[in-house]
């Protein structure tokens, strides 16, 4: 029986004489006559013949219909780097349920990626749930992954392996070439080996092997490998504060227009730019270097802070834009051992005991800590394990029961690598102070400046863990026409981490404009204090029973109910503070100078900050946990016909999901604990500590709403199976969801509309923000909605006649004004604080056809031969998988504060003044005409995810050659 199977056998028997035995024979059905549930096998033979690019069984998520890619799938690599950002049914990417035999598998800070990643050797089998799942299965609003690992047998059996892949075998990348650089470095080798078997004793110990058995597994990767990079940076002249002189028709870089020479077409003009220091000059000018200020002038020297930075950047190696392509080796070592051990106390009782250690390293750049970039890269490690024990008794022919407790965690840490040189991964170069001690000795990030420079950012050090113990009850009882099951889960979690992943301590700003930069000006700074920890814990409960009872011969019907509490993370150290609207009060806000900064005495600095742990906090987390989720399933299977060739079936349900925990470790950046400081319009010589006396920076705030709903999905499906042939299926559905409580980003301290050209014009946004003496307080709120609907059909042909194939499509569409890509603390905010419904589009999974096709086939020629022939001409296996699928949308964003809304962190969008579709070229893949610049002070009128990407033709393919080795049975 296939993991999270139910199986309805029709058993034909027949009485023969006294002396006869007795034949017992059954044929599974085809078609799911028993269940609603719309769920994928993906087999043993599939895990390990189809060809996978990086050997991750992730991959094979996407064989099924309804499965999205988002920005953050990486099915090629494992540990820190494997992204499971996969959407089901238009469901958020990281609402997902990813268990081993049963076991979270997931990281809970960011729900997107797995503690281990289970050999493809070593695993037997895993579903994919992907709508109107039994109530057994909770703690996620999308799809439900359930991988089962191989066990030991009565025979030994086992395997050794290597998978090599060179650069000398491989054609140069595409951009690489385009680019004229040499193909990226890369040396892959995948090897292992597992051993399965019983634990035997002849004559002395299981003799029979019945009773104990084994499996063991290890792997290793060692990989050097080359990744392109693309980045928009600075040339040489640029940096050195040389701007070309004139603009003139096609200038790509900066210029300055001189008198009567007016703008031509194509140039990009620098604002309040002056011109080069020339005799007769009296204005500031710029003095290129090596250049003596002719008399009469007033020079002005580059800002070395900024020059500081700007060495960060490669230089450029191509022309256009990006204008660097190149390529930086990351060197990766993995190991993960497996082990599992089942014993059988005797027929009815059984333990099943299960170990996975991983362990990764790898000195890489272009991960979340660092910006892609190949000058500039850290250290990672992840060292991570999941360990379970399970114990089934079967009380009779009607009751079985399972209990299970397990455990899982990983520690991620990570530090600038050792290659790289203190003059680039430091605070090497800069003499600005910063506004608090307390710093990482690391570079300042850099946004980017309104020339749409690349951003540079390095985070480390940093580290984190996640640790989640897990005890679940399990109940099955069968008595007329009712298999029940009843059960419940307690869940306990922990996520230490530091306030803010991000890690602003060293500083982040944003430029205007590259002159503006190389004078020290900048148009936004903020810095936090500290990486202050946040000792996050949190518990999840659940109770469930579920019911299929046979209504009828041909109908079966699918009851099912599910009550489960989803914990609100909190701090143990309650060194969290979240912000109320209704606790502030606007009489005790601080005064403020002309500048917008704080004068200091002056208001209450923690004004509607609520703290953890104090008498009126009315819990832990600052928000509130919901103890009446209840999750009803209801489904249907009905056989018209009564001959299991044909089943209608349909259901409704309703589920949940746990949001990233990133959210409740951000507020720990909040006052009194912490703070994060904002300066506009500002230059390195202004920026320093606050000294007493003196005016200070508003702190930005991070805050979550308080009755802060679980991300939901309203879950329905109807269509049909039918199996023209005997191990042939053809499923067609109807399948949609309905998406609410999806978290988004609102900046509830927005500069109001009438105050926009003011803060355009260039005085401070703290002058006119709703909460006065607070920059941005971010909202975390839980009111996006979305809807998806699709058509799938699913072919699959089982093994016959040494072929397996199986066909997924999928046409959908996705809607709604929120990203159902991720939920995360880093989601972009809505463009306009006072309309979200303004944010109506397409979702970031829209994706309206894919095509998705695997197959495995045992070429029949010469299997009937013996000798040479069979050996050189037999025993060769082709196998495949084809992926066809439109591209997903995404959103033309301006750089800068254009609004005036006093932030540069969200997306701002420009006016529409033509058709977007383009000719689809490399340079000019939609009309890049189609965007304008909206008028200073307004919004544009451009709509979220109003491009779409290229789509993706992809082949896989693979041949293998087996040899009859008769020495080894």
């Amino acid at each position: 029986l296939n993991v999270n199977a139910h199986l309805d056998l029709d058993i034909a028997m027949q009485v023969g004489s006294v002396s006869e035995s007795m034949e017992v024979t059954a044929q599974p059905k085809a078609v799911n006559t028993e269940s609603a549930e719309v769920s994928n096998l993906v087999n043993g033979e599939q895990v390990q013949e189809l060809p996978l690019n990086g050997r991750n069984f992730v991959a094979l998520t996407t064989l099924v219909p309804g499965t999205t890619p988002g920005s953050g799938f990486n099915n090629f690599d494992v540990g820190l780097l494997g992204g499971t950002a996969l959407s089901v049914n238009g469901n958020a990417s990281n609402g997902n349920l990813w268990l081993v035999n049963g076991v979270n598998n997931l990281d809970i800070g960011s729900n997107a990626t797995l503690l281990v990643f289970p050999s493809v050797d070593s695993i037997s089998e895993f579903t994919i749930l992907r709508n109107n799942y039994s109530s057994e299965f909770g703690f996620a609003a999308g799809g439900v992954v359930n991988v089962v690992t191989k066990s030991g047998g009565q025979a030994f059996h086992g395997s050794a392996f290597e998978f090599l892949r060179n650069d000398k075998l491989d054609a140069t990348d595409f951009f690489l070439n385009r680019a004229h650089q040499r193909k990226g470095e890369l040396r892959y080798n995948n090897f292992g080996w597992t051993l399965g078997g019983p634990i035997t004793i002849p004559n002395h110990y299981n003799s029979n092997r019945k009773k104990d058995f084994f499996f063991f597994s290890q792997e290793w990767r060692r990989e050097v490998r080359g990744g392109t990079i693309h980045m928009s940076v600075p040339t040489a002249r640029q940096r050195a504060g040389i701007l070309d002189p004139t603009c003139s028709a096609g200038s790509a870089s900066p210029c300055v227009p001189q008198p009567a020479d007016p703008m031509e077409i194509g140039s990009l003009q620098e604002p309040n730019v002056a011109p080069f220091c020339l005799t007769g000059v009296t204005t500031p000018c710029i003095v290129a270097p090596g250049q003596s200020p002719p008399p009469g002038t007033t020079p002005i020297q580059l800002d070395p802070n900024a020059v500081a930075e700007l060495a960060r950047y490669p230089l450029p190696n191509t022309a256009g834009a990006p204008n660097f392509t190149g390529s930086r080796p990351a060197y990766t070592k993995w190991r993960e051992d497996a082990s599992r051990w089942d014993h059988y106390f005797n027929d009815r009782t059984n333990l099943m005991l299960n170990w996975i250690h991983d362990s990764w390293a790898r000195d890489t750049t272009s991960l979340w800590g660092d910006a892609p970039n190949p000058l500039i890269s850290s250290d990672w490690s992840q060292p991570s394990n999941v360990a379970t024990a399970r114990l089934t008794h079967t009380f009779n022919d009607r009751l079985l029961a399972t209990v299970q407790f397990s455990y899982s965690d990983n520690d991620i840490n990570w530090v600038s690598a050792k290659t790289c040189p203190a003059s680039l991964c430091s605070r090497q170069g800069f003499t600005y102070k910063e506004i608090f001690p307390e710093t990482n000795g690391q570079f300042p990030t850099l946004w980017g400046t309104g020339e749409g420079f690349s951003a540079l950012w390095h985070v480390p050090p940093y580290s984190n863990r996640t640790d989640i113990l897990q005890l679940s009850s399990d109940f099955a009882y069968v008595f007329g026409k009712h298999v029940m099951k009843v059960g419940g889960t307690a869940m306990w979690l922990r996520k230490p981490a530091p306030a803010v992943a991000w890690n602003p301590t060293a500083g982040e700003m944003f430029a205007s404009n590259l002159h503006d930069f190389l004078l020290g000006r900048v148009a936004e700074y903020d810095e936090q204090k500290s990486q202050l920890p946040v000792p996050t814990r949190w518990h999840n409960d659940a109770l469930y029973i579920q019911d299929n009872y046979k209504a009828l011969s041909n109908l079966t019907l699918n009851l099912g109910l599910r009550w489960q509490v989803l914990g609100q993370p909190y701090s143990a150290s309650n060194n969290i503070a979240n912000f109320f609207p209704n606790l502030y009060n606007p009489a005790a806000a601080p005064t403020l100078d002309s500048s917008g900064n704080i004068i200091q005495g002056t208001g209450d600095p923690t004004n509607g900050l609520l703290t953890a742990g104090t008498p009126s906090a009315f819990s832990r987390s600052l928000t509130e946990t919901h103890y009446h989720e209840f999750e009803p399933r209801i489904g249907f299977s009905y056989d018209p016909l009564s001959t299991a060739r044909i089943v209608l079936r349909g259901g409704f349900g309703i589920y949940h999901s746990q949001d990233s925990v990133d959210h409740l470790v951000n507020i720990g950046a909040n006052p009194p604990f912490n703070a994060q400081a904002f300066l506009f319009g500002t230059t390195f010589s202004e920026i320093g500590p606050i000294l007493p006396g003196t005016a200070q920076p508003p702190f930005g705030l991070t805050a979550l709403d308080r009755t802060r709903p679980n991300p939901t999905s309203y879950q329905y499906s109807f269509g049909y199976q039918v199996s023209p042939r005997e191990k042939t299926v053809l499923e067609m559905d109807y399948v949609g969801s309905h998406e609410i409580h999806i978290g988004r980003n609102l900046d509830i301290n927005q500069v109001p509309a009438l105050a926009q050209p003011l803060v355009v014009a260039g005085q401070a946004p703290s002058l006119f923000r709703p909460y006065r003496g607070y920059e941005a307080i971010m909202l975390n709120q839980r009111g996006g909605t979305a809807r998806y609907n699709s058509l799938q059909v699913f072919l699959k042909h089982q093994m016959s006649y040494g072929l397996q194939f199986q066909a997924a499509y999928t046409w959908s569409h996705s809607f709604g004004d929120a990203s159902n890509e991720q939920n995360g603390a880093g989601a972009q905010p809505v463009q306009d604080a006072y309309h979200p419904e303004r944010e109506h589009g397409w979702t970031n999974v829209d994706q309206p056809q894919s095509l998705v096709m695997n197959y495995i086939w045992d070429l029949p020629f010469y299997k009937a031969r013996h000798g040479a022939a069979r050996e050189a001409l037999g025993g060769w296996q082709i196998a495949g998988i084809y992926t066809l699928a439109s591209g997903t949308p995404t959103t033309a964003c301006l750089i800068g504060d254009n609004a005036g809304i006093g932030s540069f962190s969200g997306c701002e969008r420009p006016n529409v003044v033509g058709s977007i579709p383009g000719p689809q070229t490399l340079e000019h893949f939609f009309n890049t005409t189609a965007f304008t610049l909206p008028p200073a002070g307004t919004f544009g009128n451009s709509r979220v995810n109003d491009i779409r990407q290229p789509g993706l033709n992809n082949w896989d393919f693979s041949v293998y050659k087996s040899f009859h080795t008769p020495w080894f049975g």
